[in-house]
């Protein structure tokens, strides 16, 4: 998926490492963001760590991404402030269409 998402101009940062995926988001708050729930640990945990920085900078430009649907989870999220939530597995039309929620401004 990374190398169709840098086809369609973006310049993506990939880990499967939940711990250096929510640094990068500390880090970088005006980049766009993935974040696949279902990384290295449950998505309820790495959801607890990211709501925290999920704030009007980060949310908005943050699609999340599930193979589970704890749908209070999403809910929350949305509420929250996440700019979309994405079942897992996720068509390339869908991520498309993502891609262009996080990065409108």
């Amino acid at each position: 998926m990374a190398g169709w998402i840098e086809g369609q101009g973006f310049q993506p940062y990939v880990t499967d490492v939940g711990r250096l995926a929510v640094d990068w988001l500390r880090r970088t708050p005006e980049a766009a963001s993935f974040l696949d729930l279902d990384l290295d640990c449950h998505g309820e945990a790495v959801w607890r760590v990211v709501r925290p920085i999920a704030d009007a900078r980060v949310g908005r430009r943050l699609a999340l991404m599930a193979e589970r649907r704890p749908k209070d989870l999403w809910m929350s999220a949305l509420e929250d402030g996440v700019a979309t939530v994405l079942p897992l597995p996720a068509e390339r039309d869908v991520v498309l269409v993502a891609l262009r929620l996080v990065t409108r401004e």
